[in-house]
């Protein structure tokens, strides 16, 4: 779910960012559209295994795979990026990118409604 709404919010910020250009037609690569869907479910991940691990392996270990982990998913993201734009699809008008803001979003509702919620124990201090 959380995924979801921020490749919802990344793909605004690609919207406003090409609004802001005056550009009405933006070309459509692989790299423009993977990007906000894998870098939503990308950091979610980051922070899941972060919350996961923290409490059962060493402070010290769990900090260099988290780094590690963002060096790898940023040359990921990168080579994706850099590789995919070199391969345009097509052109499409500007709103398409709210269009896939909108289905993101509806995304992230329904998964909200659909999976179910994990409880976490109360710490006590």
């Amino acid at each position: 779910m959380v995924g979801s709404l921020t490749a919802c919010l990344i793909t605004l910020l690609f919207f406003v960012m090409f609004l802001v250009s005056a550009e009405m037609t933006v070309t459509c690569t692989w790299g423009l559209l993977l990007l906000p869907v894998l870098g939503g479910y990308g950091v979610t991940a980051g922070a899941l295994f972060y919350e996961f691990a923290i409490e059962r392996m060493n402070r010290g270990l769990v900090i260099a795979l988290c780094a590690l982990g963002v060096i790898v998913f940023s040359a990921d993201m990168a080579l994706i990026f850099e590789y995919g734009n070199s391969r345009p699809i097509g052109e499409a008008p500007l709103w398409w990118m709210l269009t896939m803001a909108i289905g993101l979003g509806a995304l992230s509702v329904v998964l909200n409604a659909v999976l179910p919620r994990r409880r976490r124990p109360s710490r006590r201090l």
